[in-house]
């Protein structure tokens, strides 16, 4: 299993002088569990990352383009470029039922109810600890934190979802 590791690893660009018996044992102890995200440094910006049971080589990225908060435009286009977002919105009747979408899998369509929205306006913006919303048909709230859990996002993705808000409330 560490040969095949240090063979991985150098395949994928990994300087085989850093990859000491340390660094392997520590990506071993990776593959026992498989809860979670968990990473092990290797050269440079390489680092191996375990997401729940799967496990990449991947260079770390650059510092995050930070939190975000932009107000869209309704009807029309928004577009934050350091983020990769564009957001389309128009008014239309009718309910988009599309389903098997996981959160945080883009691109995304939503319906809103116009009576809820009315003119106020609206915002798309990075999540917060602590942001709560309550899903259409859910008696109660629950955290974003806890649906990014159970849909497995990636802690380093859940940054990038963009939560739209309106009237103060997550919609």
């Amino acid at each position: 299993r560490r040969r095949v590791l240090r063979l991985w690893l150098v395949a994928g660009g990994a300087d085989v002088d850093q990859l000491g018996f340390e660094t392997i044992e520590n990506i071993e102890r990776l593959l026992i569990t498989s809860r979670g995200t968990r990473a092990v440094p290797i050269s440079g910006s390489l680092r191996v990352v375990r997401c729940y049971k799967r496990l990449t080589l991947e260079r770390q990225a650059a510092a995050a383009a930070g939190s975000f908060s932009q107000r869209i435009a309704v009807p029309g286009e928004t577009v934050l470029p350091d983020h990769g977002l564009r957001v389309i919105t128009k008014w239309a009747t009718g309910i988009i039922r599309k389903r098997g979408a996981r959160a945080g899998d883009l691109p995304a369509a939503a319906s809103l109810g116009a009576d809820a929205v009315g003119r106020s306006p609206m915002l798309v913006r990075s999540w917060k600890a602590g942001d709560r919303m309550k899903p259409f048909g859910m008696v109660g709230s629950c955290k974003l934190q806890d649906l990014f859990v159970d849909q497995k996002v990636p802690r380093d993705r859940r940054d990038r979802v963009p939560v739209f808000e309106c009237r103060g409330e997550i919609v």
